[in-house]
């Protein structure tokens, strides 16, 4: 049961922490920007989460290049609940999806004489970026979770620096 979902490797390289580490440093800077675009543009405050995501992509950095499984774990829980997230957004993206279909129909119907001023490919253009984000995270979060499991694994079993009190960073 034990080698379920579990590597030695991390896209394309053999060296796990540092390929975490970047992947850290990479998720870390996409929310930093996303944040406020997402808020400015769309007025989406359930992005702000991301910020806990990003003191969870901290830990993942402190804790790779620490060999300190206890931040891996933080960032393992923190990052679960942050695949749940996604997955359950997808629910509500499919709503969407239909909705965006039926404003375009609107605007595009010839019986109904409504001008909506390019606000139906407006639209189509944020349902399309978004669509991205929310198909294409959880499936890199979940990669990205089995090896920072691994890794962490890894660390468990050779014994070296496994839990250590929070110390200088």
């Amino acid at each position: 049961f034990n080698m379920c979902c579990r590597t030695n490797s991390f896209c394309c390289s053999n060296d796990m922490k540092k390929g975490i580490i970047i992947a850290g440093v990479i998720d870390f800077i996409l929310l930093i920007i996303l944040i406020p675009v997402d808020v400015a543009l769309q007025n989406n405050y359930f992005s702000l989460w991301f910020v806990v995501v990003i003191i969870a992509d901290l830990f993942l950095i402190i804790g790779s290049k620490k060999s300190n499984a206890g931040f891996l774990m933080v960032w393992m829980i923190i990052g679960m609940i942050n695949i749940v997230l996604l997955f359950i957004a997808w629910i509500g993206y499919a709503a969407y999806g239909v909705l965006a279909v039926f404003v375009a129909s609107v605007c595009n119907s010839q019986d109904l004489d409504v001008d909506c001023q390019g606000a139906d490919n407006y639209i189509y253009a944020v349902f399309a970026i978004n669509a991205i984000f929310i198909y294409g995270l959880p499936i890199y979060y979940i990669y990205l979770w089995v090896v920072v499991k691994s890794h962490r694994e890894n660390l468990m079993d050779s014994g070296t620096k496994t839990m250590q009190p929070m110390g200088p960073v």
